[in-house]
């Protein structure tokens, strides 16, 4: 069954790929190693390699000879792409059946939005949503006129002529930006310089050029050095014994800097500024009170360390961080040891009054007179319990941040997408078959070589976002109009129409073994259907280059142009062809398994043992297997359905 099914969309594959090479330039810009490609029908000509490998035909899938539509469709607002590419419309391309067109653009527009287009929706910049900020570079100062310096460059003013320039310009000139050798001597009674342009670095003086010499001796082109190489070394200061070196001036004067701030700051300040200016710390440090470690008073009696180790000196009956006072000589706080039991029968004696007082409070809770924790080490080596332990709520994860923002925003712009959509139609293409639609798809993602549209726009030039947007939806008008023409004309029989094309699953298809080549295909079969987007400001211009293509190439019986709105619906009040499902397709919807036990009573099918189920179902499928196959291949992959 799997091999029937894949015989199946094999041989809807090669018509496509037929027709595909008959839209596409031959190659030649490899001369001498290209040649023209095969049609994929010649495998099955007599001597074909098809035939020499014994191939098994399967017919196509029935579904795949019904009208369907090429659809291009566009971003209501532009998109965010991200740091290195500019804001602009996302453009879609897709395949549906022809009368399924509303339905699929009402799921385009929905939560069922396939996940790819999902994500522009969420990145697009919605009415709603912050506006991006646009940072214009200025390139004249106040008070001059672009025009004037665009003028002033194109007739060539640079040469001889000047221009007045602001005295903001010549502030910053003079402040370093700009050589001073391009700036003019002249000043005007407003005590304004003169601007001109200049092709070096140096400015030429006119009285230069008229006494200017024409030729110099060996001896005067032997003193211009060549390169820095050429130049005499530049003695060393410290050479010379009769001068300081540099070294010991800095030394010194660093040095005098650091008595200054001892004798200013103290002498803390004067050891770390020595460090710093030494590249190093010079400060010392000294082992705090508290990373001594801490003893604990057993029941027993015994001072032991959490470790294990029991001190045996006397000192260990008293804990340095007990108590702390400070004293009147210095000003930081001086250890004063007390035994352990009057540390902890104060600590005991300051939360029984702070829960007295917490108690006289009206709306005091009842947590006010638990402990809590403190950072003394008494406080810490006493009992705690596990549930008066107060726990802190873990931080919020960014990635849950980001989540509940995204859902907030599809939240606020869904209820909009009803009566305003955010994907469009611009473009709509139907053909015969299904072959023909995904061809055209195919072919109009990219140019003619597979070069992208934006890529075929040079980078600096993608910065302007309106332009930008409007040349890529002017090529990608331009190459489907292009392709639909195309294979319109090859459809009424130029080139000598096209070939192993189908428009029935019975057909081998065109040309092979001599099937229908003394017939002209039927007006109904190469019929090209072109809706144009009412909403899209040039929709005028793009019907007229569809009617006038057609004209030209003789097929205008066969091209029909009309509009359609932002919905998917013709406005000239046609109706799309209506998908109507086949009563064989309809016969083989639903489970395999409900089929294969059809005959059975629902008190026989609970009583089935598994393996006779499944005995039952392999034995349906090998016998209808060629059915089910075609069921299976009459949905493409490449089609959205609604």
């Amino acid at each position: 069954m799997r091999i029937t099914r894949r015989r199946m969309s094999k041989a809807e594959r090669d018509e496509r790929m037929d027709i595909t090479a008959a839209l596409t330039p031959v190659k030649t810009y490899m001369g001498g190693f290209t040649k023209p490609g095969d049609f994929r029908a010649s495998n099955w000509l007599p001597g074909g390699r098809y035939k020499e490998l014994q191939k098994v035909y399967e017919n196509p899938a029935p579904s795949a000879y019904e009208p369907h539509t090429v659809f291009l469709l566009e971003s209501r607002y532009p998109v965010n792409h991200g740091i290195g590419r500019p804001d602009s419309h996302d453009h879609i391309v897709g395949v549906c059946r022809e009368g399924d067109l509303p339905d699929v653009l009402a799921k385009f527009n929905s939560a069922n939005c396939p996940p790819d287009f999902l994500e522009s929706m969420d990145n697009a910049r919605w009415p709603f949503t912050s506006k991006k900020r646009s940072k214009k570079v200025v390139w004249w100062e106040k008070g001059e006129n672009p025009r004037e310096l665009v003028r002033a460059a194109l007739e060539g003013e640079a040469d001889g002529e000047t221009k007045h320039l602001p005295a903001a310009r010549i502030a910053r000139r003079g402040s370093g930006l700009v050589s001073t050798e391009l700036l003019s001597s002249h000043t005007n009674s407003a005590g304004m310089h003169m601007r001109t342009f200049h092709n070096s670095v140096s400015r030429r003086d006119a009285s230069e050029d008229s006494v200017s010499k024409t030729s110099t001796t060996t001896e005067e082109r032997s003193k211009v050095p060549n390169s820095a190489w050429s130049r005499p070394h530049k003695p060393s200061q410290d050479a010379n014994d009769d001068v300081v070196p540099t070294y010991y001036v800095e030394r010194k004067k660093q040095r005098d800097m650091i008595s200054e701030r001892k004798e200013e700051e103290g002498g803390l300040m004067a050891e770390l500024s020595a460090g710093i200016l030494s590249d190093g710390i010079a400060a010392q440090t000294k082992v705090a009170p508290e990373k001594i470690p801490v003893e604990i008073k057993m029941a027993d009696g015994t001072v032991r360390h959490p470790s294990g180790f029991e001190p045996p000196t006397p000192e260990t009956e008293f804990h340095p961080v007990a108590a702390k006072t400070p004293t009147e000589d210095d000003p930081l706080l001086t250890t004063r040891k007390i035994p352990w039991d009057e540390a902890l029968a104060s600590t005991a004696e300051a939360e029984a009054q702070e829960a007295a007082a917490a108690s006289k409070k009206p709306h005091a809770s009842s947590s006010a007179a638990k402990r809590g924790f403190h950072s003394s080490a008494a406080a810490r080596a006493m009992a705690v319990a596990q549930n008066d332990i107060p726990l802190m709520a873990p931080p919020a994860s960014p990635v849950d941040a980001a989540a509940q923002t995204l859902t907030q925003l599809r939240e606020r712009y869904r209820p909009t997408l009803r009566e305003r959509p955010f994907w469009r139609p611009l473009l709509t293409l139907s053909f015969s078959t299904r072959p023909l639609a995904l061809s055209i798809s195919r072919l109009s993602k990219s140019l003619p070589r597979g070069l992208p549209f934006y890529a075929s726009i040079p980078e600096e030039e993608r910065k302007h976002v309106a332009s930008f947007d409007s040349r890529v939806r002017t090529k990608r008008l331009q190459r489907m109009s292009q392709l639909a023409l195309d294979l319109t004309r090859i459809m009424a029989g130029q080139r000598g129409g096209p070939v192993g094309i189908r428009f029935s699953p019975q057909q081998r298809g065109r040309l092979v073994e001599g099937e229908s080549a003394d017939e002209h295909i039927a007006l109904e079969k190469r019929s090209l259907k072109v809706g144009v987007a009412e909403w899209y400001p040039l929709a005028n211009e793009v019907k007229e280059t569809f009617v006038v293509g057609a004209e030209e190439g003789g097929v205008a019986d066969a091209v029909s142009v009309f509009g359609i709105d932002q919905f998917g619906y013709r406005t000239d009040g046609v109706e799309w062809h209506s998908v109507v499902e086949s009563e064989e397709t309809k016969r083989w919807l639903g489970s395999l398994e409900s089929k294969a036990l059809a005959g059975l009573t629902p008190e026989e099918r609970e009583n089935l043992h598994p393996g006779e189920k499944k005995k039952k179902i392999l034995e349906y499928a090998e016998k209808h297997h060629t059915d089910i196959a075609r069921q299976k291949a009459n949905r493409h992959y490449a089609v959205y359905y609604a």
